[in-house]
């Protein structure tokens, strides 16, 4: 891994740019190993968009055309300027979201389990967004939230333990809803 977090569990990425006209990707695995193949168009190096930030920091393989540090800067300086901001509108509605799920969890059965899973996904990326900060995957964010946010950090953990109870769930909620700079 190219950040130094790699783990037994850790997969390989590997981006490449060609003449194609869309992108492809190839998973498998190799020899007990996760690979995600990606095939880009050239026309990426010139013009990221988000999706390609995580590719920021990559380490440079083969580059027969001397583009890859170029692009690499591009998508240092997008992460730089930070993401487009949500709209009041769709932040409030997040966090309405948010109280409405803790309530169908509390109301139980297999929709509630559903909810429950599906809020604990969520609330991890909602975090970042509702502080205009990237959310680049639980790896990272998580690592980030430790270093920078222990606090919900540590609620975030208590509320994805196997059997959270519901006031745990509700804890880190509060924190990630209720406590953002938006």
């Amino acid at each position: 891994h190219s950040q130094g977090a790699a783990s037994p569990s850790s997969d390989v990425d590997i981006a490449a740019f060609a003449d194609v006209e869309q992108a492809t990707r190839e998973a498998f695995e190799y020899e007990g190993v996760f690979i995600d193949a990606f095939i880009y168009p050239e026309t990426v190096l010139e013009s990221p968009c988000q999706e390609h930030l995580r590719l920021r920091h990559s380490k440079i393989l083969l580059d027969l055309e001397d583009r890859a540090g170029s692009f690499l800067q591009l998508l240092s300086e997008m992460h730089a300027s930070g993401p487009e901001p949500l709209p009041t509108d769709e932040l409030e509605a997040r966090r309405v979201w948010a109280r409405k799920m803790l309530q169908r969890i509390r109301d139980g059965g297999i929709e509630g389990n559903y909810r429950r899973a599906w809020l604990l996904t969520d609330m991890l990326e909602d975090y970042f967004h509702l502080r205009g900060l990237w959310y680049e995957g639980p790896k990272k964010s998580l690592q980030w939230l430790k270093q920078n946010d222990p606090g919900v950090f540590s609620a975030v953990g208590e509320s994805l333990e196997a059997n959270a109870g519901i006031e745990k769930i509700k804890g880190a909620l509060d924190l990630i809803y209720t406590s953002s700079n938006q």
